[in-house]
């Protein structure tokens, strides 16, 4: 059904950009746009589920007595490269097809110590992606070897997440660890200053922004204790459960099959990973 999607607007965007070829038409100007830069995602349910599981055994250690050091820090930031081919039907009209690959990552480590006695919380969360994308352009020229480029389209994410959860006391030590990969839709938009250094290259930047929020992860999960190693294969998860304290925290988790409703879990549902974001980039754009 993704895939159908895409091609749909493949093809909304192909005759959209030949109902604005001249007459008589014109070569077609290739261009080849490389690129990179520093991004921001939301992360959705990555980052609740996480840092819920860990304050599931956080949260009980201050009212007895432990002394709470660092947080939780939620996966927004990382690295976002890219390249695409665009097909300039005239000086203003064309369409690109090229693909990204973006991701974001972090991982804190919260202690707790009372006495003689430290508890450890390492979480951790992952989240990449590589978006295949189509995308009608504008290049609105703005003075001699300037343009203002606009563009926007979709992409058919092929996405990754993982995130774990190690506590430890002592030399005890309990691990939630879970993987998995799902494909989804997205749409984007971008909005840039090219400047022209020969007849042949630019350089250029733009803010890119985008809308990406799906489910449907499959995967794997392992719990880890010093006694031995659960594993499921299935499905990722959300669901609220109640901790020690009388209150409910979000998690994620893989499992075979989906968590049952009880007086102790509720609002359960398949996790969704939200890649939403924008990303601040440059690059160079080589013409033919």
């Amino acid at each position: 059904m993704a895939i159908k999607k895409i091609a749909s607007v493949v093809v909304a965007l192909v005759f959209a950009a030949v109902l604005f070829l001249p007459t008589p038409a014109r070569a077609v100007e290739v261009k080849i746009k490389l690129y990179g830069g520093y991004g921001y995602l939301l992360g959705g349910d990555l980052n609740s589920g996480t840092e819920g599981l860990s304050n599931v055994y956080i949260d009980p250690l201050t009212p007895s007595g432990y002394t709470v050091i660092g947080s939780f820090q939620p996966a927004h930031m990382g690295l976002n490269f890219g390249g695409e081919l665009i097909l300039m039907f005239n000086s203003v009209i064309g369409i690109g097809f090229g693909a990204d690959s973006l991701t974001a990552s972090k991982d804190a480590t919260i202690t707790a110590t009372h006495a003689a006695t430290t508890f450890r919380s390492i979480p951790k969360a992952e989240a990449s992606a590589i978006p295949l994308k189509a995308s009608l352009y504008f290049c609105i020229p703005a003075g001699t070897g300037f343009r203002i480029n606009f563009h926007f389209g979709a992409g058919y994410y092929m996405a990754k997440m993982s995130n774990s959860v190690r506590f430890e006391e002592g030399s005890d030590f309990m691990e939630y660890d879970n993987s998995a990969k799902a494909n989804g839709v997205g749409f984007h938009g971008g909005l840039g200053f090219e400047f022209d250094l020969s007849a042949n290259v630019s350089l250029f930047i733009e803010a890119q922004g985008r809308y990406a929020k799906f489910g449907g992860f499959k995967g794997d999960s392992y719990l880890r204790t010093n006694y031995g190693t659960d594993h499921e294969n299935g499905t990722l998860y959300y669901f609220e459960t109640e901790g020690w304290l009388p209150q409910f925290y979000p998690v994620i988790l893989v499992q075979d099959t989906a968590p049952t409703a009880s007086t102790w879990t509720r609002n359960i549902r398949e996790a969704k990973i939200d890649f939403s974001g924008g990303t601040a980039l440059g690059g160079i754009v080589f013409r033919f």
